[in-house]
């Protein structure tokens, strides 16, 4: 996502204010986007948080790479 992009702070609030449901129904909303995807590289800093805290909110996650990258599947009607 470009950073000068206004989705570009949704992902930013996943990352910085704890990865919550509500902000993923946010984007959802301002893009009419059924299926919304976010990522987690484990280098980042606070990724265990980010992907423990993921898991639970997802409707499906993957980790590819050697469980170096996260994706994250959420569904919303």
């Amino acid at each position: 996502i470009p950073t000068s992009s206004p989705l570009y702070n949704y992902y930013l609030d996943m990352v910085y204010e704890g990865a919550q449901r509500e902000t993923i129904e946010q984007a959802s909303e301002f893009t009419n986007a059924k299926v919304v995807y976010f990522v987690v590289n484990r280098y980042w800093a606070r990724s265990k948080e980010l992907i423990s805290a993921s898991k639970k909110q997802a409707d499906d996650w993957a980790a590819l790479a050697g469980d170096q990258i996260y994706v994250f599947k959420y569904v919303l009607d």
